[in-house]
């Protein structure tokens, strides 16, 4: 039976007592990596960190780990399947890898030259000040159609001024009145005008309003058929 196999992963917490600090500097040591790269795999988010760890390895991994106080989970691998067909693999599900997880191990990793670059033919100008731009001395201001009045002298000439308008109501038309007193004066209500009753007359008690013309026959008195055309419900 083949041996499980484990992923360790830094699940970006720290163990009591520990500080953001410390940890990323022990890391640091750990890994051989600058602590900035390190404060990177603290953020609170599991991220990978090995894969096809034998249960040997995840061991030392977690003790190596937990002294420098951060804390780690393993995951046991899934066995490979089978290799797949053509249009298996084209129709195989894709899964993302958690944010900021290494795509690459490090033995898969291309190493970056470095590169020199020649400034053999490149000089530096001596420092000059920028000559001073030009200013344009503002046009000079014409005054000389203006004047000054004395104080207290009015602005307008009598052309431009405008006529007064005539007020209709003088002050002498018009009076205050003292309070509650009546401002116009009392009139009667005109008189209602007469109401002819010469075309009527008035009727004793009881009695007719209609002409003998003007009334309506009364209707005939109801009478019943004979026994026979009609019959009692019991």
């Amino acid at each position: 039976m083949t041996e499980p196999l484990y992923d360790a992963y830094l699940t970006g917490q720290l163990l009591s007592g520990t500080e953001p600090a410390d940890a990323a500097r022990r890391l640091a040591r750990l890994f051989k990596r600058p602590p900035e790269t390190m404060r990177g795999l603290l953020t609170g988010k599991p991220q990978l960190l090995k894969r096809g760890l034998t249960r040997a390895a995840a061991l030392k991994y977690r003790e190596a780990l937990r002294s420098a106080g951060v804390a780690v989970a393993f995951r046991p691998q899934q066995e490979k399947p089978a290799p797949a067909s053509a249009a298996e693999t084209a129709t195989a599900p894709l899964t993302l890898a958690a944010a900021q997880t290494p795509l690459l191990r490090p033995e898969e990793r291309r190493a970056q030259p470095e590169r020199e670059v020649d400034v053999a033919g490149l000089t530096l100008a001596p420092l000059t000040p920028l000559p001073p731009s030009p200013s344009e001395p503002a046009p000079p201001l014409a005054v000389d159609h203006f004047s000054l009045a004395p104080a207290g002298s009015d602005v307008l000439s009598d052309e431009e001024r405008q006529p007064e308008v005539a007020s209709l109501v003088k002050p002498g038309d018009w009076s205050v009145a003292a309070p509650g007193s009546q401002l116009a004066p009392a009139t009667a209500p005109p008189a209602a005008p007469p109401v002819a009753t010469d075309h009527l007359q008035a009727l004793l008690p009881d009695g007719e309003l209609l002409a003998p013309e003007e009334r309506q026959p009364a209707p005939p008195p109801y009478q019943l058929s004979e026994a026979s055309d009609w019959r009692l419900e019991e």
